[in-house]
């Protein structure tokens, strides 16, 4: 059973980063599926890198696309995800140190943290990107 499904509450009227929203909950389930099934080191950091790689490419898009519509409040939601790129990436240079696992606790982090974006911080941007998309 996935730590996270999908569905369409979630979208913020921009196909594209839906569909990366969706690619974000599955990378997560994949994480939690290895945690969860006591997999070894390799194939969890294997999961979290992907994590963290698409993470990144998903940010640097999200923010070209407010950008490209003037979104006002680009600034704070960069900082966002400045500070969410920062824990994880202190998440992954703790595991691949073997300073820590992968937990329950850092999983549960990783999901709070995108649903709560996603519903308040991006759910902001949706009516920007409606009108965009009319015009």
């Amino acid at each position: 059973m996935p730590i996270m499904s999908w569905s369409d509450s979630y979208t913020v009227n921009a196909p594209e980063l839906d569909a990366q929203h969706e690619i974000l909950f599955k990378l997560i389930n994949d994480l939690y599926d290895c945690m969860k099934l006591g997999q070894g080191q390799q194939v969890l950091g294997r999961t979290l890198d992907a994590l963290v790689s698409y993470i990144v490419v998903h940010f640097s898009d999200e923010e070209n696309m407010l950008a490209r519509i003037k979104y006002p409040d680009l600034p704070e939601h960069q900082l966002e995800h400045d500070d969410f790129v920062r824990k994880v990436n202190e998440f992954q240079t703790d595991f691949e140190n073997g300073r820590a696992v992968m937990t329950s606790q850092v999983l549960g982090f990783l999901k709070d943290w995108l649903v709560n974006h996603i519903m308040k911080s991006d759910k902001k941007y949706a009516g920007f990107v409606k009108r965009y998309l009319l015009t």
